[in-house]
């Protein structure tokens, strides 16, 4: 038993590790023309947390599977017209995510996103097209501003 603990604990070491490994991979990715989109992202959410109650208590839909799959996806269509890779594209969320909820918060919950990604989870995915389709709305000028976010976290 006491065998068991030990590798599993060795286990849980091993994956913090090669996580953040793999988090310092992904933050070289941060380069000028990468983090323009990402800031329009930033923006675009800001906006909308404004019109929240109070940014510091945010409702849980704020950082549900949804919700990051969303932010997702507009960072990823914020990218499209910059050479991206899956490094460039995950440096980004990361970015986006940090400035968002905070460099502690944003760390963890995009753990979240790596481990929806690794899943394969639907809901994911769909948030992501949704917010992808939106930025894109947004950019063409066929809506005036983005509020799918928003509208998700109050349940609207």
């Amino acid at each position: 038993m006491e065998i068991l603990l030990t590798l599993a604990v060795i286990g849980i070491v091993w994956l913090i590790i090669a996580s953040n490994k793999d988090k310092k991979a992904i933050i070289k990715e941060r380069t000028p023309s990468h983090l323009e989109g990402a800031k329009t992202v930033i923006s675009i959410i800001d906006m909308q947390m404004m019109l929240l109650v109070d940014r510091n208590d945010l409702p849980d839909k704020a950082r549900d599977i949804y919700s990051l799959g969303y932010i997702s996806g507009m960072v990823e269509a914020s990218l499209n017209r910059s050479r991206k890779n899956t490094n460039t594209t995950m440096a980004a969320i990361l970015y986006v995510l940090e400035d968002v909820f905070g460099k502690y918060d944003g760390s963890l919950l995009f753990n979240n996103v790596l481990k929806n990604i690794e899943a394969k989870d639907d809901r994911f995915y769909l948030a992501m097209n949704d917010g992808r389709a939106e930025f894109v709305k947004f950019i063409r000028g066929e809506i005036n501003a983005p509020h799918g976010w928003l509208n998700y976290v109050q349940g609207v």
